[in-house]
């Protein structure tokens, strides 16, 4: 039996593992022999993927990923969790091999190698609102804040709002400090409150920054008329 393997699509979606440092999900695709197949009278049974990061290794001392079931005709494709040092910069390499009914493996696939790790799960920091302001006349709410980036890899933030304090929060946009949100008419007269995230270029994203609350100040009537009475 002979498979013919190839990786397919990339880095589908990144969990986080404490005991062992990243997770990563990748999709594999292969082919294999029409004659293997057991509708064809072929006596596939299933496939075993094998990884390294060390592609001097022999073969028998690559890493067991786990096996895939022969299910249906082709296309052929699995999705696996691959473990990977957290935090480090580490390439993989990929075989295939095909097993019968009887438990006999096929020959190794061709290598496969896979795109560089460098896992990053930190979040960044809490941004710190530092100033706010309401314009009566114009309807809009002003938010400054400062961001700590100790990594360098802050990209975006976004502006949440609620009328309750402490939340809950809706999204009202993405933007950089000073930050200027138009208020819906009829709003004024109540209190907003606010809060930013921070997000890296990983998509990790901090916790929420410190609560501010605004005033949205009542104007004052354009065609107010005072009478005095004399007693």
């Amino acid at each position: 039996m002979k498979v013919k393997f190839f990786l397919g699509l990339l880095i589908l979606l990144f969990t986080f593992s404490l005991a062992y440092g990243g997770e990563r999900q990748l999709t594999f695709e292969w082919e294999q022999e029409a004659s293997d197949l057991p509708e064809n009278g072929g006596d596939l049974d299933h496939w075993e993927l094998f990884s390294t990061t060390d592609n001097a290794l022999p073969f028998d001392q690559w890493k067991k990923e786990g096996d895939v079931p022969y299910s249906g005709p082709p296309p052929f494709d699995a999705d696996f969790n691959i473990l990977a040092p957290d935090g480090v910069e580490t390439n993989f390499w990929f075989k295939m091999t095909a097993v019968d009914d009887a438990g006999n493996s096929s020959q190794p696939s061709d290598v496969q190698e896979g795109a560089p790790t460098l896992i990053d799960f930190k979040p960044p920091p809490a941004p710190v609102i530092t100033d706010s302001s309401y314009n009566n006349q114009t309807k809009t709410v002003t938010l400054t804040w400062t961001q700590a980036d100790p990594d360098g890899d802050v990209t975006s933030w976004k502006v949440f709002e609620s009328e309750t304090a402490g939340g809950p929060y809706t999204d009202i946009g993405a933007g950089t400090s000073p930050f200027t949100h138009n208020l819906p008419p009829g709003a004024t007269g109540k209190w907003r409150y606010y809060v930013v995230v921070a997000f890296d270029n990983d998509g990790n994203f901090s916790p929420n920054s410190n609560e501010i609350a605004v005033k949205l100040s009542m104007g004052v009537p354009f065609n107010l008329r005072v009478t005095v009475q004399a007693q």
